[in-house]
């Protein structure tokens, strides 16, 4: 068998470059520490005090009333001569006159009727019955009169007097009495008459 063969050249190297010499760093010094400056605070100024001035107030609204439309001015009217109105001659009318009425004045009737209530209570009737059961009660009668007084007509009750006993002694005192004629200012016609009776056991 073949043989390998390793050929080996020898080769002539550069030589080696020079070492570089070796450069140490330059050490720098730090700088000097500056010293702290002592700065001393300067006192503020006191500020000035400033007077504020109040606030003017509101002016109040005034509200302008419209102002007034001048009216139109009437037309001038043509100017009318006036005729004069015939007068009318009025006839003078004669006054009525009045004649007086003749009666009583009201003073006159309210004595005359005084006069017979006390007539009337002064002579009450009161009936055996009525004393014996102790009755006693107010009655209001009517009863006529003429001009001459004398007896009453037409005697009757108007109202009280519930029970009858009571009812029937005021009816017979009105018409057992005579009566005092009208006075003269009453006139000739006969009038009606109202007294309240009092009928009492006691009497």
């Amino acid at each position: 068998m073949p043989q390998q063969v390793t050929t080996v050249q020898f080769v002539k190297l550069p030589p080696p470059p020079p070492p570089k010499p070796v450069v140490q760093p330059r050490i720098v010094p730090p700088p000097p520490i500056p010293k702290p400056q002592i700065v001393i605070p300067k006192k503020p100024k006191p500020k000035p005090i400033v007077h504020h001035k109040p606030k003017p107030r509101p002016k109040p609204i005034v509200h302008h009333k419209p102002k007034p439309v001048p009216k139109p001015k009437p037309a001038p009217h043509p100017h009318v001569v006036p005729h004069p109105a015939p007068q009318v001659v009025k006839s003078p009318v004669p006054t009525p006159r009045v004649a007086p009425v003749s009666g009583p004045s009201p003073s006159a009737i309210a004595a005359y009727s005084q006069a017979l209530h006390v007539l009337i209570q002064n002579n009450v009737v009161v009936g055996e019955m009525v004393r014996q059961l102790g009755l006693s009660g107010s009655v209001r009668v009517s009863f006529v009169l003429g001009p001459q007084g004398g007896a009453a007509q037409d005697v009757r009750v108007v109202s009280g007097g519930a029970n009858p006993l009571i009812r029937r002694d005021a009816l017979k005192t009105v018409g057992q009495l005579k009566y005092p004629p009208f006075p003269k200012s009453f006139g000739s016609a006969p009038r009606t008459f109202e007294v309240v009776v009092q009928i009492n056991a006691s009497n």
